[in-house]
């Protein structure tokens, strides 16, 4: 794995000067041991920098399905789709990135972009204005004392955050 990280730097070096054809082939001696989560985000790169975004998206996807907990994949991944366009996709994969890491802001702001592209607008709009009122809370001011309505309208607004999450899996009693 080393010797492959090795290659995949000097692969982004050959990319970012603009040597293609040294870049191809060095990402290719990376791959010779298999596609390993290091060697896929190269092979994205490559391609995004010369615009074949999608051909770096296949890669990161194979990654992603090969490497469960690699969690940088599947955010670029999203990110790739949002890129190009294809928003469902996108969406799917920041719901899956929003389920492994529930409390990753980042991911809910990104979750939100995507349901807003997908016609999900209103929900967008919510999901977004409850995570705002969530960070707001969690980075307020700490004090010993915390008024019961200020409490559960925090617990209400992250509960809508989880609903939109969740979906009908989510039964609150």
């Amino acid at each position: 794995p080393m010797l492959a990280r090795a290659w995949v730097e000097r692969g982004l070096v050959s990319a970012m000067l603009g040597k293609h054809e040294r870049a191809e082939g060095e990402l290719a001696q990376a791959m010779a041991g298999g596609l390993e989560p290091a060697t896929s985000l190269g092979l994205y790169y490559f391609y995004d920098r010369q615009a074949k975004t999608l051909e770096g998206a296949k890669a990161l996807e194979e990654a992603t399905v090969q490497h469960l907990g690699f969690l940088q994949g599947l955010g670029y991944l999203g990110q790739a789709y949002f890129r190009i366009g294809k928003y469902h996709d996108a969406l799917q994969v920041f719901s899956s990135y929003v389920q492994r890491v529930p409390k990753s802001p980042w991911a809910r702001v990104q979750r939100a972009a995507a349901l807003a592209r997908t016609g999900s607008g209103d929900k967008a709009a919510e999901v977004a204005a409850d995570l705002g009122e969530l960070l707001r809370f969690a980075l307020a001011d700490a004090t010993d004392h915390v008024p019961f309505d200020a409490e559960r309208e925090i617990v209400e607004r992250y509960l809508a955050i989880e609903q939109a999450r969740l979906g009908d899996r989510l039964v609150v009693i």
